[in-house]
């Protein structure tokens, strides 16, 4: 009775990501047109911004090809998961150097308090950020397990996938 219902809610919701690789690549073009002082910081995030630009293409295609308005035997979801998973690596490196230096900016708050400012408040605002970036550290790390065992990772190097639980 609610399969085709669930059928129909899925494509809908597949529609809304069609602009998603627009998006990626815009970000992207603003990176390099903005530039960083932090070579790093760029690198990895051009590498995390083609890694999902090119998993949303694929995904794309995915849909496109269960809709059939494209005949292929190529596995898109195959692509699409290798881009997501380099994105997601890359996601991972940039929430560790951003967690890192959230930690080396409360350290200089306590050593050098800001006399303007309130040491706790400007302490407890870090510390939230913080959150959110570990927060965020998580979500990439589980959403790793289910984008490596889609491409085999886990098997080719260990011998066995992942429990996406």
């Amino acid at each position: 009775m609610f399969r085709g219902f669930i059928e129909t809610t899925r494509g809908a919701r597949k529609l809304t990501r069609y602009f998603k690789t627009i998006a990626e690549l815009n970000q992207l073009q603003a990176l390099l047109t903005k530039g960083s002082n932090d070579n790093l910081l760029l690198a990895l995030n051009i590498v995390q911004k083609l890694g999902m630009a090119n998993y949303w293409l694929w995904d794309n295609l995915v849909y496109l090809k269960k809709a059939k308005f494209v005949k292929s035997d190529v596995d898109f979801n195959y692509y699409a998961n290798l881009g997501w998973t380099f994105g997601l690596v890359f996601s991972i490196l940039l929430a560790l150097k951003n967690i890192k230096e959230n930690l080396d900016q409360e350290a200089k708050l306590a050593r050098n308090p800001d006399s303007k400012g309130d040491l706790n408040k400007s302490l407890a605002n870090v510390r939230a950020a913080r959150s959110k970036l570990i927060w965020n550290l998580i979500a990439n790390l589980g959403d790793l397990t289910v984008s490596s065992n889609a491409i085999q990772l886990p098997h080719k190097l260990l011998g066995s996938g992942f429990n996406d639980g």
